[in-house]
């Protein structure tokens, strides 16, 4: 790597929330990847603010129990949002309404970035006290004076929308300032002069006696005043209702609202008098004049010459957007009726004729069509590519369908949410912001080539010996090589799946918004939300951590079969992520998905992304890279789903009877109960489905097939449940959440903006089928289970085992957390529980010792290490333990490295995230050997079986005899040490004749994946006598003293060749590269990936992002090996990039259908078993026969399987006469 009483208290709150929520923290997680790409340039914000009459409304509920007007929410929220908004934005005003007239208004502040002094862009052409805005002191920031601007705004007049959208518009386009905006600064609808250039000249008016004329025309008379003159303007004056005139005309004018709140009118404040005016209707409520008007003279002084807007756009990459909030309809002069006054200029320029009237609002015409035109189109012909500005609506407290329907179509182009109070309102606007300032994405998962049901060897034969028509003999015509070689069976068996496999020893060596941009607000908390969601908008493109599942063909026992299962989910800046699961079929090395017919269509391109006509198996229409199209998340019906949780000893219904306490809160409100259970089960407030399923990150989704053999695919999500889906119909079986997740619900449901995410059921499953007499079929009346056993990783220190035998009644085994006796030390749950069998000794003395079937677990991570600063993680407190516990009753605890081994409490100090390697050195069925890394950069190796070889005869299985030993220190020097947050890899070859050990594993801090403070490494590690113990004079390995560059190797110098080496490493060359997931040996390859920044290029458009990377290296060499791209068949290279912004699974083997050499039908001379190296969702396989694939399917473009199995395996006599 290279390196008011109750209503201010109310308001300070959510104002100490918010800032709390937007505090970058220096503890973060393996999420922070989509915060890494910031964009080149900052982007631009218009604020579009409606300061219409109608904002005067009082019907804002306070949070408090009180009211306030709509313009003082706005005032408040405004100031939040943008006090607290990120440094890396430009900001800008406009307003409309706010005047009498329904005239717009100009640019009242020009985007400019928001920590700039707001003074000398105020100053530039004018002195302070020459405008229409407050005046800022000295210093003061772009980010302290907009909320002055703001606050300074009196609502008035109608709303404009359409005219002001233009004017907006214009300003990104550079054009010409209108007329409307074209006034002396100080005029309230005036474009700030800061905002434009151009040769401009204010006249003065010349001083006049006004006089007045009486005009019998209600309405009549107003004139236009020409730039550049002085001249006169008709101003038709009306009577202010319960106003006690006495025949009196108006001088001048205010506005006011009528009570029945119909327009504007205007008030008589005295001076000329209308002979024979009948005022009558002036002493009637909502009354107005019907005929008569008076009209006086006045003058408005105007631009000379002609200005064009500056636009703010700077950079070929910015992103723009226009944040339009309304609490009314679209109206002119004359109300709804008015055509926008730019309807032609409109229409000219999107080129196309507006649709009439749209939503009935003839004042509204032409607005869709410019939102689609902005959306869409080139709006600068200034910077190379295509320069476009997305538009945000928020309907705030507008209770009006035709009216949201309105501006929704405004938001189809871009983005609409409702806001119904302040806090929604809010946090629309802090979504908008972090929307702009992130480029982050949604996020597709690895596929998962998950086993549905490995049986053991055993149970295979016990099957086929008695069923003709089994699989094995069917299909493959070499069973009867398993009765005379069970043990190659097993191997082969476990590395399909080892994961499930239980043999010896275990392994081998809430916002109701209707479009993205549309949000309605109706009270103080739906408008801060629907600020926040617009802040926080981010683009969409399905990411995943996992890989994808690969299905165990239940007809073929010994290969994978089509399907395909993979987990996406999309980040947002709230607590909420949505997610899905997928299902898609490989095809020829493709993955494929539906395409509305019997045949099917690529669904990922060769990177792994996918594709736009994407159509999975279980969605109804194609859904492309959208998350929550189709999956199994489309088919979440809350009416009818089965969830379960607990309460520690046994499984119990989510439902009403769950208490407060145990959500949270023990003081809530009936209410507030009822609407949380009602949202967890899967309901919006309104009652709709939600058909939300939470992000699938770190739990990768398991196959496991019932009693009945119908499959199931089983997979955590960090909602917080453990859904069971039917892997036929999508449709879910069952989802269970753990108790301690219940407390989260709330969250979940408030959904607030916040930069830790937040985690339910995220660690790995292990699937046991036991089989309790062997006999090859699950039967409960036999007393045989079907286990699921899972951690909670970041959701908790816990682990939880589910009894599945019936899928349509599971049950509790057992649970145990950091408060079982016991397990004081256990950490969050990362470790993923290994199945294995122990010999322990039996307390019937004459019977000597039992195997059990145990569980074999690290400690777990300590939350300490979030920490960046090495100094302050120098001491872990949790983690730094193994645990074997007995796998059908896992309270029982049979072992712990700490508590039975007597130098572990001294020598550990860091804790073990990772999965334990567990072996079985001597092959006798149990295991007896452990390797683990930790975070200190060490690899330790655990012998069990001292006992057993020791001179003393009294004790036989005494484990507080085992050896703990250090076999590897390669933290390196410093503070900031590398960190191992998974388990090596071990693998067995010859030398000689004889047997060495190899350790593969790579370093990188997965709590900071962006950290680059850490020069990470990948190691290979040996042990020439794998079978003694350790030497003292060669272990600890040490990096400084016992390893060589791996770049000082070559094919006649490496590990096989120079018994004197320990070793090599080989430095991560890539910035703040990292190992991120467990590596993998193969045919004497090591193949793993890894994680790391990827820095633009000096044009301002290249950000910064990340990448995932695959390598293949000689395991004993670390040279490259071949090609791994199939478009370069003869470059032999280390890496290739295999994702963008996502961190890659660990690699994983896919056994394919057996054939023919040719790719036909086995016959029994002519059959091979096929295999390949996968990495997530790449096209082609990474490690095959040839290090290519052609897309076909024939076995010769396939790693064959008979090569590297001993030849008794494929030449039995048995076979060939079957």
């Amino acid at each position: 790597m290279k390196n008011n009483k109750k209503a201010g208290t109310y308001i300070s709150y959510l104002l100490g929330v918010f800032i709390a929520s937007w505090q970058l923290s220096a503890l973060a997680d393996d999420s922070e990847i989509y915060s890494s790409a910031k964009p080149a340039a900052n982007p631009n914000i218009l604020f579009m603010l409606d300061t219409s009459g109608s904002m005067n409304g009082e019907d804002i509920d306070d949070g408090m129990g009180g009211k306030k007007s709509r313009m003082s929410v706005l005032q408040e929220v405004f100031a939040d949002v943008i006090t607290n908004a990120p440094a890396n934005l430009n900001v800008g005003l406009l307003r409309y309404g706010g005047e009498y007239s329904a005239s717009p208004s100009g640019i009242s502040f020009p985007v400019k970035p928001i920590d700039a002094e707001a003074l000398p862009i105020i100053t530039d052409k004018l002195t302070v006290d020459q405008d229409n805005l407050p005046d800022p002191i000295a210093g003061q920031t772009v980010r302290a004076f907009l909320p002055l601007v703001v606050n300074s705004w009196q609502a008035r007049g109608s709303t404009p929308i359409v005219d002001s959208f233009a004017e907006a518009a214009r300003y990104y386009r550079g054009e010409q300032v209108s007329s409307f905006g074209a006034l002396q600064p100080s005029h309230v609808r005036a474009a700030h002069p800061s905002t434009y250039t151009g040769n401009l000249s204010y006249d003065a008016c010349a001083s006049y006696s006004a006089p007045y004329a009486c005009n019998n025309t209600a309405g009549a008379c107003y004139n236009e005043i020409i730039p550049g003159s002085c001249a006169n303007q008709w101003v038709d004056v009306g009577c202010l209702q319960f106003e006690a005139t006495n025949d009196a005309c108006c001088e001048w004018t205010t506005t006011s609202v009528n009570e029945s709140g119909v327009g504007t009118v205007w008030e008589c404040t005295g001076g000329y008098t209308c002979p024979g005016y009948n005022y009558a209707n002036c002493l009637v409520p909502g009354g107005q004049v019907e005929a008569e008007i008076c009209q006086t003279r006045s003058c408005i002084g105007q631009l000379a010459g002609t200005a064009n807007y500056s636009s703010p756009l700077t950079s070929e990459c910015q992103s723009n957007y226009i944040v339009f909030m309304s609490d009314g309809r679209p109206e002119g002069d004359n109300g709804i009726a008015d055509y926008p006054v730019w309807r032609s200029l409109i229409e000219t320029t999107v080129g196309k004729t507006c649709l009439d009237s749209p939503s009935g609002y003839p004042a509204g015409t032409c607005g869709p069509e410019l939102a689609e035109y902005l959306a869409n189109e080139d709006q600068s012909t200034a910077f190379a590519g295509k320069q476009t500005i997305e538009t945000f609506t928020i309907a705030f407290a507008l209770n009006d369908p035709a009216g949201t329907q309105y501006l929704q179509s405004l938001a189809e182009a871009g983005h609409l949410k409702v806001a119904n109070n302040a806090t929604e309102l809010r946090k629309a606007l802090q979504q908008v912001i972090a929307q702009a300032t992130s480029v982050s994405k949604p996020v597709a998962a690895e596929p998962v080539y998950a086993a549905a049901r490995p049986l053991s060897a055993t149970t295979l034969v016990a099957q086929a010996a008695h069923d003709t028509s089994h699989p094995l003999v069917s299909t493959w015509a070499l069973w009867k090589s398993f009765v005379t070689n069970p043990d190659l069976a097993e191997a082969l068996l476990k590395l399909i799946e080892p994961s499930i496999f239980m043999g010896g020893a275990g392994g081998t060596p809430s916002l109701a918004a209707t479009s993205n941009n549309f949000f309605h607000a109706n009270n103080v908390k739906d408008l801060t939300s629907a600020f926040s969601s617009i802040i926080g908008r981010v683009q969409a493109s399905a990411s995943s951590f996992t890989s994808p599942t690969y299905k165990v063909d239940p007809n073929s026992y010994l290969a994978h079969s089509d399907e395909v299962f993979i987990p996406v989910f999309k980040r947002t800046p709230n607590a909420q992520w949505k997610g899905n699961l997928k299902k898609f079929k490989l095809e020829n090395g493709v993955i494929v998905g539906k395409t509305g017919t019997t045949a099917t269509q690529a669904a990922v391109d060769a990177q792994g992304q996918f594709l736009d006509s994407a159509w999975d198996f279980w969605g109804a229409t194609a859904s492309g890279s959208d998350v929550t199209g189709g999956g199994a998340a489309s088919l979440l019906d809350p009416a009818n789903r089965v969830l379960w949780t607990d309460n520690k000893t046994s499984l119990v219904t989510l439902d009403t009877t769950i208490s407060k306490a145990s959500l949270g809160d023990a003081a809530m409100t009936d209410t507030q109960h009822e609407s949380l259970l009602e949202f967890i089960r899967g309901y919006n407030e309104d009652g709709t489905a939600r058909q939300h399923l939470g992000d699938i990150m770190n739990s990768k989704p398991v196959m496991v097939r019932d009693s009945q053999g119908k499959s199931y695919v089983l997979a955590g999500s960090n909602e917080g449940y453990l859904h069971a889906f039917d892997t036929a119909t999508g449709v879910e079986k069952w989802a269970f959440m753990p108790s301690v997740l219940l407390k989260n619900i709330k969250t979940l449901y408030e959904n607030p903006l916040t930069t830790q995410h937040l985690y339910g059921v995220d660690g790995p499953l292990t699937v046991w089928y036991y089989d309790k007499n062997n006999d090859g079929q699950i039967k409960p009346d036999d007393q045989d289970k079907i286990y699921v056993y899972f951690g909670l990783r970041r959701g908790g220190s816990a682990y939880y085992a589910l009894d599945i035998t019936d899928m349509s009644a599971p049950s509790l085994a057992w649970v145990v957390d950091d408060t079982t006796a016991g397990f004081n030390n256990l950490g969050e749950s990362w470790s993923k529980p290994v199945l294995a069998k122990m010999r322990v000794a039996d307390a019937d003395a004459s019977t000597g010792s039992v195997l059990k079937d145990v569980l074999v677990f690290g400690g777990g991570f300590d939350p300490i290490l979030e920490d960046e600063n090495p100094a302050n993680r120098l001491t872990h407190n949790k983690g730094h333990d193994v645990y074997i516990v007995n796998a059908h009753n896992g309270t029982e605890l049979i072992w712990s490295l700490r508590a039975d081994v007597s130098n572990a409490v001294m020598e550990l100090k860091h804790s073990i995230p990772g999965d334990i390697r567990v072996l079985d050195m001597d092959q006798n069925g149990a295991l007896d050997r452990l390797y683990f890394g930790d975070t200190g950069g060490h690899i330790w190796r655990v012998d069990l079986d001292v006992d057993v070889k020791d001179a003393d005869t009294t004790t036989l299985y005494d484990y507080q005899k085992a050896r703990l030993s250090q076999f590897a220190n390669l933290g390196g020097s410093g503070s900031d040490k590398r960190m191992f947050y998974y388990e090596p890899d071990v693998a067995v070859a010859k030398m000689n004749g004889k047997d060495l050990l190899t350790l593969s594993i790579g370093s990188g801090y997965r709590s900071h994946p962006l950290s680059e403070t850490i020069n990470d490494r990948f190691y290979v590690l040996v042990d020439r006598q794998p079978f003694a113990e350790p030497d003292s004079a060669i272990f600890p390995i040490e990096e400084t003293s016992s390893l060589v560059d791996v770049d000082t190797l070559s094919s006649t110098n490496n590990l096989l060749t120079d018994t004197s080496l320990t070793g090599w490493y080989y430095d991560l060359p890539n910035q703040a590269e990292k190992v991120l997931a467990p590596a993998l040996t193969f045919m004497n390859k090591i193949v793993f990936t890894s994680f790391s920044i990827e820095e633009g290029n000096a044009g301002t458009c290249d950000v910064s992002t990340s990448a995932g990377r695959a390598y293949v290296m000689d395991l004993f060499s670390g040279a490259a090996v071949g090609s791994l791209d199939p478009s370069k068949p003869d470059e032999k290279v280390r890496s290739m990039i295999i994702g963008i912004d996502e961190i890659p699974d660990t690699p994983q083997l896919v056994f394919k259908q057996p054939m023919a050499a040719d790719g036909s039908a086995c016959t029994s001379s002519d059959c091979v078993q096929g295999l390949e190296v996968r990495i997530g969702k790449m096209q082609h396989a990474l490690l095959d026969a040839t290090h290519l694939t052609n897309g076909s399917n024939q076995a010769v473009d396939r790693i064959d399987l008979g090569n590297q199995l001993p030849r008794l395996f494929w030449l039995d006599r048995d076979v060939s006469r079957d």
